[in-house]
């Protein structure tokens, strides 16, 4: 389930309806202790998060499935 597609399906075959999934690359604030590495990940998710092809790389997953 680490896919919007394998969600999408498991949420409807489970009997939700109108499933919304996001994918979203969080702020790198893992990278703080250095300011090269850190200006480098905001480079990366800010691109992530733009380019919508680049939405299969996004590390988090949100989801909202009503019933």
């Amino acid at each position: 389930m680490n896919s919007r597609k394998a969600l999408n399906r498991l949420a409807l075959d489970a009997g939700f309806r109108s499933p919304e999934i996001i994918l979203v690359e969080a702020h790198p604030a893992y990278l703080l202790f250095n300011t090269i590495p850190f200006l480098a990940g905001v480079a990366y998710e800010r691109v992530v998060n733009r380019v919508e092809w680049l939405a299969g790389i996004r590390a988090s997953i949100l989801g909202r499935f009503l019933r």
